[in-house]
């Protein structure tokens, strides 16, 4: 049974079977088990939103690193079910020089996206 790419089905499918077991060649009894097995499928990426685009600062008065704040994004999917990583995070201090921050979104069904963006953090270094 295939249940992957049916263009009528949509991106999150719950799937119900219901499975019969006979047991009649068991000694003990001669019944029947019904085995209930639900099965989802998932083809849907999360999303993420509120990337912020790339952000130029200058070094904080005397110091050769930055403290820069940004609206952190948000994931959301189409499970209910997401989980938002990031390499980096707002408040944090940066060196001189380029950063790229990433964020990941992963869903339950290990579906995931990266998003990215640049912090430049210019200044001048002094040498005593």
């Amino acid at each position: 049974m295939t249940l992957g790419g049916h263009p009528e089905w949509p991106s999150f499918v719950s799937v119900v079977l219901l499975l019969k077991i006979n047991s009649k060649n068991n000694h003990f009894s001669n019944s029947s088990t019904y085995l209930l097995v639900k099965l989802y499928l998932d083809n849907e990426y999360p999303d993420i939103t509120g990337i912020p685009a790339n952000i130029t600062q200058d070094t904080d008065p005397g110091l050769p690193t930055a403290v820069v704040n940004w609206t952190e994004p948000t994931a959301s999917d189409n499970s209910g079910s997401v989980t938002l990583t990031s390499s980096h995070v707002s408040g944090e201090t940066f060196p001189i020089g380029v950063t790229i921050v990433t964020y990941t979104a992963v869903d339950y069904a290990s579906n995931m996206i990266t998003e990215s963006f640049a912090l430049l953090i210019e200044g001048t270094i002094m040498l005593l």
